[in-house]
Formats: C-alpha cells, structure tokens, sequence
C-alpha cells in the first residue's frame, strides 16, 4: 500500500514495481447552490484511498481538473479543453510505464471525462500500458438508487442530485450547503425529434444541479461509496491475476486470415 505523493524517488522505484497504480481523475465545476467545486476529484480520490487501505497499490496524485464546458456559466468552474485533458492522461500514463507500471486504473468521478478517458486508455494500450477505466458510479444501479433514496429521488440521477449530494454528506459534510439545495425536476439534456439542442447545463438549470437534492441522506452516501470502493479492489485483483499480453491492444489481423 502506498500513496505517492508521499514517496522518495527510491521509495517510489520499489512501491511501483509489479504493483497496479490508481489514478483519481475528476474536475472543478459548479455542483448546484450546496455542494462544492470539488465534489468530482474528491469523491475520486476518496474512493482511490480507501481502496488504497484495503489492498496493496499504488495511488497516484490527484488531477482534479476535467472537462467541463457545459458548466462555464457558473461561476468557479475551471475546464480544460477535452485533448489538453486526454494529453495529460496520455503523459501520466506514459511516465508511469517508464518507471516499470504495466497496469493502469483511472478512477474517475465526472462523466464529462469519460470519452478523453476512453480515447486515452486506447492510445496507453497500443504502448505497453494496460489501462483500464472505472467510473465509480457505473457499479452502482437504479435498484440501490431505489432502495437507498427512495423511488422520486432515483428517477433523477445525474449532477448534484440525491445520489451525489447523499455522497459528500458521507465524505465531506462540512462544506456542503444542504440548507441551499433546490430540487430540479429535469432530465440532463433536451431532445427534440431525437435530436439534442442544448449542451450547457444552465439551458435547463439555473441552479446548476438536476434531481432532489433534499432528499439526499448521508447513510445512502456510506453505502454507495462503500459498494465504489468494494468493486474498485475486486477491480484490481482481477486485474493483478490478468496476463498483461491479454490486456493490451492485439496485433493486426494476418494478412491471410480470411
């Protein structure tokens, strides 16, 4: 177990040697009138720390910076430009593989990342570099929503709504605003004859958040993050008993094969 901001370069030489290193992405943007800039790379690295503690891997230095031009609006945000994000992720990886890393797991806490991230993970693949991406959220489904929130506030899952506001009243209650909240009743995007029209989130919130954050409950927030950090260390055990050759990008096809 090591986390590597903490490390001597030599300290570092021996942690990262046959060891998966974890990685917490996220951003700085706009999480609705109660809950702070930082909700996304905290609750990533939140995630990554306590898998940190419950098994033995490497957690790399946060990047909290993300994608987030569809909440430039809102006063705070700070984006980067979607290559700028994947060419960060690209030099990370790549320096991690020259230390001796051969697996990679980008723990990711805004969904706006995902497709750099993915764009990302390919390039790593081709170069020796197994890269492998975990949406926190993604091992989570509408049966918990129901179960933990209740049916009304699991109809609307998606940015500071029940789910995430019931997350940081578990991880980091004192800088959330619940007194501020606004329940918003929208789904995250408008489609018009299956077409999307609006991209930016105060085309439809002006509070910045959908859902019914006033129905978030800390104890929902305990469970949710506790299912996130259970399936990031089964995550990484399977992927320590993984070859890397069945890991990375395949070869061409031959040019006989039919």
């Amino acid at each position: 177990m090591a986390r590597l901001r903490e490390l001597t370069w030599p300290a570092a030489r021996a942690a990262l040697e046959n060891k998966v290193v974890v990685l917490p992405v996220g951003s700085v943007e706009q999480h609705g009138r109660h809950l702070p800039l930082a909700t996304d790379h905290v609750t990533a690295e939140a995630i990554a720390l306590r898998a940190e503690a419950a098994h033995d891997l490497v957690v790399a230095p946060t990047l909290p910076y993300g994608i987030s031009p569809h909440h430039r609006q809102f006063f705070g945000t700070l984006t980067l430009r979607s290559e700028v994000f994947r060419d960060v992720i690209l030099d990370i990886g790549r320096s991690l593989r020259s230390h001796g890393t051969a697996k990679l797991v980008v723990v990711n806490g805004h969904g706006g990342n995902s497709a750099a991230l993915a764009e990302a993970a390919q390039v790593l693949r081709t170069e020796g570099l197994a890269c492998i991406l975990f949406d926190w959220w993604r091992g989570l489904d509408d049966a918990l929503y129901k179960e933990l929130l209740g049916e009304k506030a699991a109809s609307i899952i998606g940015h500071a709504c029940a789910m995430e506001t019931s997350v940081a009243l578990h991880l980091f209650p004192e800088w959330v605003r619940l007194d501020a909240a606004v329940d918003v009743p929208h789904s995250w995007a408008e489609t018009v004859h299956g077409g999307q029209v609006r991209f930016d989130t105060i085309d439809f919130s002006e509070h910045g958040n959908i859902g019914y954050p006033t129905l978030a409950r800390r104890e929902a927030g305990e469970v949710m993050i506790a299912r996130a950090v259970a399936n990031l260390v089964a995550l990484v055990e399977w992927l320590e008993a993984q070859p890397l050759s069945e890991l990375l990008a395949r070869p061409h096809l031959a040019r006989t094969a039919n």
